[in-house]
């Protein structure tokens, strides 16, 4: 690798890298899978205040 293919530190050649850019679009995507809500908490996250009735309730 000539001196002019270099990177300026080493973050900006690991950044580059092909292999490691897959590497970290897979591990980023696996993670966020594993911290995905299912079923019922994705109703959580939207909260109770986004849910409006079309009447009021009878007390």
């Amino acid at each position: 690798m000539t001196k002019s293919e270099r990177k300026a530190t080493l973050a900006d050649e690991l950044l580059s890298d092909p292999v490691v850019r897959q590497y970290r679009k897979r591990k980023v995507r696996e993670i966020e899978e594993r911290n995905r809500p299912t079923g019922n908490e994705k109703r959580k996250i939207k909260g109770c205040q986004t849910y409006k009735r079309a009447k009021q309730r009878r007390h």
